[in-house]
């Protein structure tokens, strides 16, 4: 195909949020080339009705109407509308754009320049190829209520050097967001860490904490080479939202340690946040939903994106210190290091390959914590458990609270012989839960276990029969 002739239009030198002094080609007024170039242009919405008052301001440009109904979040929409569209080159809009056809050709015409992602009204209007996605990962789902999707994979662009456009020229209706931005927040603040230059509001640093997730569940067909613009060279955005952060480098510091606050109140999350500070990343797990101590300390350690794990209660108020007293005592082979009984631990993932999840037979706190303490012991595993001088929170979760009749499944499980000894009559019931071999290495349970507390420690020095 013989190439269109170009026009070149200056980035605007005066515009303090463009960070390009280079030249954009833009072809936008060639209409024919659009006609023959393969994409697929998405309209994802739960308001059908939106679909003709759109269309009627593309004229002939078709569109293909993605049914957003019962998906959960923004993510999940976006993510499956990809994997839809049968062509390389995506457009997809939400039913809030109202664009015109020189938009769809602007956009293209970038994509084919070389920009990985053209937002012509920032993420409610915009393009690309799907070797972006294949290269950066899809739309991240741990914002399951909506909101910060789009501040967290402007980050992935700026960390891979991948050239975005992004502007408001595109026109849109105002309408309020049915997404909870709230409650998506932790979740960000636990991938991602902004460090500003004094004074001001501009990121210097980006400071990634958390790896992507593979969803190995899109297929986007196989991967074409494609050579993207140079964000450092080439980035242009028009919003006050972007700006801040358009000059930013990301550094990657993945903790070995992923640290929970579970709780059903998101204020504790908070307010521990506060007193720990920046010395360590913490996380927000929502318990509300789960009906048992053991099966939501199982999906911690399961969901737990490294293999060292500290978790900590919203009934307890941790300082950096004590937190970091539990990390060094896991750094040198302890299992499991509980300062505050189990309702502030740290544990490594290599004891549950050893021995097993939590046993989620029992409901309560007490006897899930007595049964794994012995089956610790059985296995040799090192164990420190304290019940250290620690704040506490008056907030209290209903699985800390857990009452129920776990006696009975105790003494089914469980016999005391006169001699000293203690039996294991049950065997281990094991859940659906996924666990990377680690092969860590772990020290010995005679040599190096401790405890304060004379219940656990009455146990410490005893033969457990398997």
């Amino acid at each position: 195909m013989i190439p269109p002739e170009t026009k070149e239009v200056e980035a605007d030198q005066n515009n303090k949020h463009s960070v390009t002094s280079h030249p954009v080609t833009l072809l936008y007024n060639r209409v024919f080339f659009y006609k023959i170039m393969d994409y697929t242009l998405i309209l994802f919405s739960i308001h059908p009705e939106e679909l003709p008052v759109i269309q009627s301001g593309l004229g002939n440009i078709p569109i293909t109407y993605f049914d957003g109904t019962g998906y959960s979040s923004y993510s999940k929409v976006v993510n499956a509308a990809i994997e839809s569209a049968p062509t390389e080159v995506v457009i997809l809009m939400s039913d809030k754009a109202r664009p015109r056809p020189e938009h769809v050709y602007k956009t293209l015409e970038l994509i084919n320049q070389g920009y990985g992602f053209v937002g012509l009204h920032e993420f409610r209007f915009f393009g690309f190829k799907k070797q972006l996605f294949r290269e950066i990962g899809l739309f991240d789902e741990g914002y399951v209520t909506g909101g910060y999707e789009d501040d967290d994979i402007k980050n992935r662009f700026i960390e891979s050097d991948i050239a975005f456009y992004l502007t408001t020229e595109c026109p849109a209706v105002w309408r309020n967001s049915h997404w909870n931005y709230d409650g998506s927040r932790p979740y960000f603040d636990s991938k991602w860490r902004y460090c500003y230059y004094p004074w001001t509001s501009k990121v210097q640093y980006i400071k990634r904490l958390k790896p992507e997730i593979s969803y190995s569940q899109y297929d986007l067909g196989p991967g074409i080479p494609t050579k993207f613009l140079s964000h450092k060279k080439y980035s242009v955005a028009c919003t006050d939202k972007v700006f801040p952060i358009m000059e930013a480098t990301v550094v990657n510091t993945l903790d070995e340690f992923t640290t929970y606050v579970v709780s059903e109140d998101i204020t504790d999350y908070y307010k521990i946040k506060k007193l720990v500070g920046a010395d360590h990343h913490i996380e927000f797990f929502d318990c509300s939903d789960f009906v048992s101590f053991s099966q939501a300390i199982n999906t911690c350690v399961a969901n737990a994106h490294s293999d060292k794990i500290v978790i900590v209660f919203g009934s307890v108020l941790p300082t950096s210190n004590s937190i970091a007293e539990i990390k060094n005592d896991i750094n040198r082979g302890i299992g499991i290091v509980a300062r505050c009984e189990f309702k502030f631990f740290g544990v490594n993932r290599e004891v549950f390959n050893r021995v097993g999840i939590f046993d989620e037979r029992f409901r309560g706190y007490e006897y899930s914590v007595y049964d794994y303490v012995l089956r610790c012991i059985s296995n040799n595993i090192a164990l420190i458990i304290t019940h250290a001088d620690i704040a506490r929170n008056t907030s209290r979760n209903k699985i800390e609270n857990l009452v129920y009749n776990d006696y009975k499944h105790w003494e089914a499980k469980w016999a005391f012989t006169t001699d000293e000894k203690i039996v294991k009559l049950l065997p281990e019931h094991f859940h659906n839960y996924k666990f990377n071999s680690t092969n860590q290495n772990l020290v010995d349970c005679a040599s190096h276990s401790y405890t304060n507390m004379h219940w656990f420690g009455s146990y410490f020095h005893k033969i457990i029969s398997k």
